[in-house]
């Protein structure tokens, strides 16, 4: 399994588009892995989790296109998570194909409300499909076994999270997801994971474990797969998601997550657990 973190921020960007904070003016001088598109995740060359508004430039980036994508797992249906204009684009003129595949769209309702008020009608020409889900009831994407689970964030949108499994490894995804209810950890206690991406939004910020995570929730999220014995002896656990009001830049990050087992993300940063 590869995992491909396309963008790492929260809504705003990282340094924000308007601001100019002291964060965001170290993060502009600085540059490098302080430079944060929002957050995407490309899992090997066929799923992608949420399609921001920034994925154009991600995608040019890396140096891909999206043609090799067959399924896109969107957890919410917030802009900065789901950008559904940008399916328009697969269509002539915009994009030519010898033969178009059709591309699977998942997510709850209120996303699939999003969807239909973009397109106001079954996109044929597009060849978009898509998949109303469900927390807690898993589905097929491919070749790859998903089980979305509920997500302490704005919950008038049924936000998910998700657990992908794939030759025989596991993924948990969980952007903008606050402190699991019972029921999904309940749910994260029949698995253990390979890999672990997390958000990472509000820093050093005080964080009542709902609605976002700050960098102490996400160091008890971590312990607490392991008191449930979710992670394997070799997980990666990553962090996402950050928000220039967390305070931190990317090396502050490195530092306040050493000797924790956590990983700070960035933009371009793969992680690989051979199958």
């Amino acid at each position: 399994m590869r995992i491909r973190i396309l963008g790492s921020a929260a809504a705003e960007g990282f340094p924000a588009l308007f601001c100019e904070c002291k964060t965001c003016r170290r993060a502009r001088s600085i540059g490098g892995r302080n430079l944060r598109s929002r957050t995407s995740v490309q899992i090997d060359e066929t799923i992608l989790i949420d399609l921001p508004p920034d994925i154009l430039s991600q995608v040019q980036r890396e140096g891909f296109s999206l043609a090799s994508i067959a399924h896109i797992l969107i957890t919410h249906s917030h802009r900065d998570h789901f950008a559904p204009g940008e399916l328009h684009l697969r269509r002539e003129p915009f994009a030519h194909w010898e033969q178009q595949p059709t591309l699977h769209l998942y997510g709850t309702e209120p996303t699939g409300e999003i969807f239909r008020e973009t397109f106001r009608e079954p996109p044929i020409e597009q060849g978009v499909h898509f998949n109303t889900i469900h927390p807690f009831v898993s589905f097929t994407a491919g070749d790859t076994f998903v089980t979305p689970i509920s997500a302490n964030h704005a919950p008038h949108l049924n936000p998910v999270n998700y657990i992908l499994s794939r030759r025989g490894r596991t993924l948990l995804a969980a952007f903008d997801t606050g402190w699991y209810s019972e029921q999904a950890w309940s749910a994260l206690n029949k698995w253990q994971f390979d890999i672990v991406v997390a958000e990472c939004t509000t820093g050093l910020q005080s964080d009542p474990m709902n609605k976002h995570m700050s960098v102490q929730s996400v160091k008890e999220m971590r312990n607490e797969l392991v008191r449930r014995d979710c992670l394997k002896d070799t997980a990666r656990f990553v962090t996402v998601h950050f928000s220039h009001d967390g305070g931190f830049l990317h090396k502050d990050l490195e530092r306040e997550f050493a000797g924790t087992g956590i990983e700070a993300g960035y933009d371009g940063m793969v992680v690989e657990v051979p199958d």
